[in-house]
Formats: structure tokens, sequence, C-alpha cells
């Protein structure tokens, strides 16, 4: 299979949150750096997808990481445009991988969690993703999306369709059941924060 590389999203305007999501602590690091420590034991390079304004603060933090990440803000012809502008420009900067995407709003996920989606590859497959509820809603930002699954992603780029959980559905996609203690958990705004902290230290 073609080798896998972690993909962790930062690029959004975090608009609900009021501040940049991914520099909030919930662990010991900021946020895009703890996702970076969990992704580098299970991935054969990791990559960071950023907007340009947060080049200069994400940068400071390198020297730091035993694995430094690339650091990628999208292609300007690619830009604009969500998650599936940083994968796209992901898969221009490392050809030939597989990406297991991981957005910054999530700060249950374990290492165990993301395993379940690595074992469950098949060369087959061009994806593997959780999938929510009895109406079986994916979730496209903790995803691997596998080098086969690009052609297809590009193209629903071109015909002006951005939303990767739409492509998941036109996808030979492998869909898992979400763990117990849904780690899957999607932090927002000030009032998630708050309540994933607590939750957080209820179960330490």
């Amino acid at each position: 299979m073609d080798p896998l590389a972690g993909l962790v999203l930062c690029g959004g305007d975090s608009s609900r949150m009021g501040e940049d999501k991914c520099f909030l602590r919930y662990h010991r690091h900021p946020q895009w750096e703890h996702l970076v420590r969990l992704l580098e034991p299970l991935c054969s390079s990791v990559m960071v997808s950023c907007q340009v304004r947060q080049l200069s603060r994400l940068s400071e933090a390198l020297p730091s990481l035993p694995h430094p990440p690339l650091l990628a803000a999208d292609l300007p012809e690619l830009a604009g445009h969500g998650p599936m502008s940083g994968l796209l420009t992901a898969a221009h900067r490392l050809p030939g991988h597989s990406f297991l995407l991981v957005g910054c709003d999530y700060p249950l996920l374990t290492a165990e969690v993301l395993q379940r989606l690595i074992g469950a590859r098949r060369k087959e497959n061009d994806a593997v993703c959780f999938s929510r509820g009895a109406e079986a809603v994916d979730e496209p930002l903790v995803t691997i999306y596998e080098a086969t699954a690009l052609p297809a992603i590009r193209e629903s780029f071109r015909n002006g369709e951005y939303s990767l959980r739409k492509t998941l559905q036109q996808l030979r996609t492998v869909r898992l059941e979400i763990p117990s203690g849904d780690p899957l958990l999607s932090v927002d705004t000030p009032e998630e924060f708050h309540q994933a902290m607590a939750r957080m230290k209820s179960a330490s």
C-alpha cells in the first residue's frame, strides 16, 4: 500500500471559538503539536496544513519537536475551500502518499482510535472513516484518504464541490463505528471547550 502521511488541519477560521483552535491547550502541548506527536509514530511523515498567517507562529515551535513536521499553506490555486484545499495541497507536496487527515477540533483523539483506522486499510478501498448515528453520517476530518481517492477528490474540486463528506459517499469507503466514549467529540465554541476540559479532568 502507499505510504501513509499524517495531515493535521489547522487552517480553519475558528470564528465560533473566537481564537485559533489549533493553539488551544487541552494537553501538555498546543493542540496542533499534540496531534503531530500523536501521528508521528503511526505515519511515515507528518504535515501541518495551515494558513499563511499561521506560519510564523507554528514555525516557532518546530525546534522543540523531535521530528518537525512539514508546514504547508494552501497553494493559491487551491486555497479558500476548507479541508479539501488542505488535502489537495498536501497531495501536491507529497505525491504518491495516502493521508491520515485529522482536524484540530478533536481533543479526545487517542493513538488507539487512529490505529483503528489504520488497521482497516485495504488495497481495494479508497478511504476509511468513522460514521455517526443511525443515519451513518461520515466524519470526514478523522479519515484516511488513500492515494487512489485523490483523482475523485480533484474532480470534485474542479466541479465546484468542496465537501469531503459528500466525496466520501462516492468513494470505496470503509465505515467504522465510533468507539465508546465518543473520542470524536468536536469542539468549536468556548462553551464546548470548557465542557471538554471538564470531561477530561473527570476522566483522569
